[in-house]
């Protein structure tokens, strides 16, 4: 193969530099204030910071320092460079937009030919949200320090010529580097043929370096349109001296697919000398995008204020509810000013500790055992503050842990919980001052105390209810054990979930009635519960009420069946039901709409009376046509909608038929036979409740003009 010139050798060093992964910062030796000066930095090092390389340049690293910054880890930085040694470590540093990001840092000591130190190289690599191995960055810094350490030679021939290097020596180096590189690299010739590939492209795709040499690229593609993309997108680019990135599929030799990041370049001043490709497999990364992209939009959109959290307590990530919450107009304000728990505190808990205390403890232990939920008195930015229930979670990021924090404002909850403790104490005095059953029971079961109320309810004198058993008594005997363990627990104490408790009785005469019933434990001076205080409030007509409110509500008042709130809610629920599962042929709903055909004539000449009573002979024979899962709803006047769940449009259709054909071949009463035009639609999982009902009605339209008594 030709030996690269010095120059091309210096060309390949710099379009290596630019195209790592790694964030690469070239500055000067100067350890003196104001520090030293950035000369060069890769598009990575840009998008890590967020700065425009014009802000970079020029500029000192004080740049990217931020609250979160350990100032220690500085003075070790210094130290280390002071003494011409590598220094590595972890730091916080501070984003253009506000937030904060950690890195595993690396700075590398430049030597010129001289000996003397007169650059510093950077290699950081961003571990906010998880990281590789330290080895990794550890492995690219040392590429990294002997690719620059060549490429900024003052005068590259005489160091050449002074070092005794030769053009061997540089290919040697350069073989050494590639070879080592963890991302393939590829040789591409002026006609798109691989010339040369590394040990890490030959991993990557599968193929040995024989089976790539001198091939055309376009035999590796996933398909023809990724071979065309590239060249007409990258080529021309290229030509221009520009370096060009994509993401295409490629093909492995065993058949699987992977996504591929590809930087190409030109190498020389003529397209004539090739290119150079770096590869590396993004699959998972892809993956972990699209996951991410959908977690985020959840993230943003959530009702409940979600802060991130990173090891050691800092905030690095905060949504809009939590934003809105604390009073905070911005994310780069909230994660400057207010990067901790404690910095969203009182300085005191309620209980006396310290906010920053707990929290540490609160932290700490979330991170151990992976879940930890608690109350917390909160302070937003201008001072308010409000209790809340947070719970803490960890994630694990590769070798990384944060922890998510749900908060919720407790403010509404306890006013609702202190209203309604004021509600049942007002509750339970009245219960004392009204006439209601109240009684005591011993410890044995057995009623030693009875009002007047209670015997009214019971329907017997109190001289028959005193000293007899409660639960063999007057308590239904399929809820006699139930009730029994319940009065066990009272026994023991328990009372957190016995306080109120709703139950049948069973009366002197045999009527069954609902009771509520409140109980307290009297106990002696030791603390010995000597017996139960239960005070109890016929509810039967109350829960009889509610029960008819609920089917009022829900059905129509002629007919019995549901009305149109109700199938809107239940078509709702089959919405619900395919967006969380997806559609499958099996899984498809369906729905009918049908009226009668000329109900305008059958009121006109029999009067409404009959009308209403052949929209109540029409539900009773539709009725039998439906399965048990099926829904028949008045949709108004004289039209019905079926729900048919879990039914395709075509076996929908069949039961439409089924439908027309029974009514046809019905009498009703007083009018004698009628017909009904049906529409039939299947739910298309792209389309709103409106539109899909739309659909329904459409088609029930064309039936009535296509000649009615028929199926659309």
């Amino acid at each position: 193969m030709k030996r690269m010139s010095l120059n091309l050798r210096t060309k390949f060093f710099e379009i290596a530099i630019e195209q790592t992964d790694f964030p690469v910062c070239i500055t000067t030796a100067v350890l003196d204030p104001p520090g030293p000066t950035t000369l060069h930095v890769n598009e990575a090092f840009i998008r890590l910071t967020g700065h425009p390389r014009g802000a970079l340049i020029g500029a000192t690293p004080r740049l990217h320092q931020g609250p979160a910054t350990d100032r220690t880890e500085l003075d070790r930085l210094r130290e280390d460079l002071a003494a011409g040694e590598v220094f590595n470590g972890v730091v916080w540093n501070i984003r253009r937009d506000g937030t904060n990001y950690q890195v595993e840092w690396c700075v590398v000591p430049l030597r010129s030919g001289d000996g003397d130190i007169d650059h510093f190289a950077s290699v950081q690599r961003d571990i906010t949200h998880g990281s590789e191995s330290r080895q990794m960055l550890m492995d690219e810094t040392e590429r990294m320090r002997a690719l620059l350490q060549s490429a900024m030679l003052e005068d590259p021939e005489d160091e050449i010529e002074e070092r005794g290097y030769n053009a061997e020596v540089s290919r040697d180096q350069a073989q050494a580097i590639l070879k080592s590189s963890p991302v393939g690299v590829a040789f591409i010739d002026h006609r798109r043929r691989i010339q040369q590939v590394n040990p890490a492209l030959e991993r990557l795709l599968g193929y040995t370096a024989s089976e790539m040499v001198g091939f055309d690229t376009s035999r590796f593609y996933a398909d023809k349109a990724g071979f065309e993309r590239v060249g007409a997108e990258v080529y021309p680019a290229m030509a221009a001296g520009e370096a060009y990135e994509i993401i295409v599929d490629l093909q492995r030799s065993d058949g699987t697919i992977i996504t591929v990041s590809m930087k190409g370049q030109q190498v020389g001043s003529s397209t004539k000398e090739g290119n150079i490709w770096v590869l590396q497999d993004v699959t998972q990364q892809h993956a972990r995008e699209r996951s991410l992209r959908t977690y985020q939009a959840v993230f943003e959109s959530s009702r409940d204020a979600v802060v991130f959290t990173a090891e050691d307590g800092c905030f690095t990530h905060v949504n809009p509810t939590a934003m809105a919450l604390f009073e905070v107009p911005d994310r780069a304000t909230f994660l400057r000013e207010f990067n901790t728990p404690a910095g969203l505190s009182p300085v005191f808990q309620p209980d006396g500790r310290r906010s920053e205390d707990s929290a540490s403890t609160l932290l700490r232990e979330a991170f151990d055992k992976g879940e930890v939920l608690f109350e917390w008195q909160y302070q937003t930015r201008t001072g308010r503050t409000f209790p809340a229930e947070v719970l803490l979670s960890r994630v694990d990021l590769g070798d990384q842990s944060i922890l998510e924090a749900n908060i919720r404002d407790l403010t509404e909850k306890r006013a609702a919980m202190d209203a309604l403790q004021r509600a049942r104490d007002r509750a339970e005095a009245y219960f004392e001052a009204v006439p209601v059953l109240v009684m005591v029971i011993d410890m044995w079961g057995q009623i030693t105390e009875i009002n007047q109320a209670g015997c009214e309810l019971l329907g017997l004198p109190r001289e028959e209810i005193i000293g007899t058993g409660w639960f063999d008594r007057f308590v239904p005997s399929d809820e006699a054990l139930r009730l029994r363990n319940t009065f066990q627990a009272l026994r023991a104490g328990d009372t957190k979930l016995t306080e109120y408790i709703e139950n049948r009785i069973v009366t002197a005469s045999g009527l069954e009635r609902i009771v509520a019933f409140r109980n307290v434990l009297l106990r002696d001076d030791a603390g010995e519960v000597l017996s139960i205080l239960a005070s109890g409030v016929d509810i039967t007509q109350q829960r009889e009420t509610e029960a008819d409110l609920e089917h009022r509500a829900t059905h129509d008042p002629l007919t019995g069946v549901f009305n149109r709130r109700r199938m809107s809610e239940l078509i709702d629920a089959e919405i619900e039901r395919v967006e969380r599962y997806g559609q499958r042929t099996n899984d498809a709903f369906s729905a009918i709409l049908f009226d009668v055909d000329h109900f305008k004539s059958v009121n006109d000449r029999y009067g409404h009376d009959v009308g209403d009573s052949v929209l109540k002979e029409l539900v009773a024979v539709a009725s039998q046509r439906l399965r048990d899962v099926d829904s028949l709803c008045r949709w108004g006047g004289e039209e019905f909608l079926v729900l048919l769940p879990a039914t395709p449009q075509a076996d929908a259709y069949g039961v439409a038929e089924a439908l027309r054909c029974r009514v046809a071949e019905t009498e009703f009463s007083g009018v004698g036979r009628i017909t009904i035009s049906l529409g039939v639609a299947a739910f298309d999982d792209r389309a709103t409740r409106q539109q899909f009902l739309k659909r329904v009605d459409n088609r029930a339209y064309a039936a009535k003009h296509s000649g009615r008594n028929c199926v659309r």
